[in-house]
């Protein structure tokens, strides 16, 4: 999860106190909500460029709200299929490969999975035992741990921090006070 603050935005409000407090509030709201959804864009660019999925998949897990003068960023889920990555073969074919399954969560670091298999329902299986079963189908990571990882988060960090200034600006630049 990660949070906006608006430290020292009371005192600025009360050196505006001859404005209407209520459209600054709403000023300020909406510069939050404007960072938060230029950070969900980012966050999904950026996890696109280290993961092998789709940064629809991941911005989609995002939900963002305006608490008062704070906002926050979270995201729920469980891990992804296997599939929304890069896997190879994509289909099910007539006949497995002698190597296996190939998959790559993470750009240039996948490997071949050589039990794995493709079910006809199109995700990828591995067996687990001696013979044909049990079987266990395999799954990348959860997006709130692509969000957590430490090439990430601090990005979406910093790119909130110098937005947020930008944003309220241009906002409270719009009500004509400046």
């Amino acid at each position: 999860m990660f949070r906006i603050t608006t430290t020292g935005l009371d005192e600025a409000i009360q050196k505006l106190s001859n404005a209407d407090v209520s459209k600054l509030q709403r000023a300020i709201r909406s510069a939050i909500m404007r960072t938060l959804r230029g950070a969900r864009q980012d966050a999904g660019r950026k996890i696109a460029q280290r993961y092998t999925i789709a940064a629809g998949k991941v911005t989609r897990t995002i939900k963002l709200r305006a608490m008062g003068m704070s906002g926050e960023m979270t995201s729920r889920g469980g891990r992804n299929k296997a599939s929304s990555f890069v896997l190879r073969p994509r289909s099910r074919p007539r006949k497995m490969p002698a190597g296996g399954v190939f998959i790559m969560n993470v750009r240039g670091q996948g490997g071949s999975i050589r039990r794995g298999f493709i079910q006809k329902n199109g995700e990828p299986y591995e067996r687990t035992g001696r013979s044909r079963f049990p079987i266990r189908r395999l799954s990348g990571p959860s997006a709130p741990g692509m969000l957590s990882n430490p090439h990430v988060a601090p990005f979406i960090v910093r790119r909130m921090e110098e937005r947020i200034g930008i944003n309220l600006e241009h906002e409270i630049a719009a009500l004509g006070f400046f």
